[in-house]
């Protein structure tokens, strides 16, 4: 209880200190004091605070989240596992209007090679789809023997037996057309 209270005091505190003119649509969501998101990371740019890190990050493409330590803000394409790091700040954009972000159809036997964001362990296509999602930065996730890739880009689709993938929908509407898997057959990338 004292924790919470605590942070939100740290909340309101580091609100009150930034500029007028900054409006809420500026404003990142919630701060996690003592919190990192270890690796995937764009850019590094330099500030006294970390307030400042959240309009860094609202102008970098891809950024969701970014952390900051020490006056360095690293900017971040993905929000990874966070981590306990005292001395760290963390904070993520807020969710982008446009609706909601759900799954499509699943791409028997297709990869699209390169483009990775991020990589990690799933023990279903279903649940990798569910993680890129979640991420404003992907378009495409591909599961392959448990591993699970999110991409930001859907070219050079090939024929890879046994890969799932999964477009990303924004309110329902269907994805862009691909171009058909070539014959190749090759693992993941």
């Amino acid at each position: 209880m004292w924790s919470t209270t605590l942070l939100s005091a740290t909340i309101l505190a580091v609100l009150a200190l930034m500029p007028s003119s900054v409006t809420s649509a500026s404003v990142c969501a919630i701060v996690e004091a003592g919190v990192d998101y270890y690796g995937n990371d764009l850019v590094a740019t330099f500030h006294d605070n970390h307030a400042d890190c959240c309009s860094d990050c609202q102008s970098t493409d891809r950024c969701v989240v970014y952390t900051w330590r020490d006056g360095v803000c690293y900017l971040k394409h993905t929000k990874g596992t966070p981590e306990n790091v005292p001395g760290v700040t963390s904070a993520a954009l807020p969710a982008q209007p446009g609706g909601s972000r759900t799954c499509g159809k699943v791409e028997r036997d297709v990869d699209y090679p390169g483009n990775d964001i991020a990589r990690t362990n799933t023990a279903n296509a279903a649940d990798c789809c569910t993680q890129c999602a979640a991420n404003n930065a992907c378009v495409v996730s591909v599961w392959y023997n448990g591993a699970c890739y999110l991409k930001d880009n859907d070219r050079n689709k090939i024929k890879v037996a046994g890969a799932r993938a999964y477009h990303v929908q924004t309110d329902g509407n269907t994805p862009k057309p691909t171009t058909p898997p070539s014959s190749s057959t090759v693992k993941p990338q």
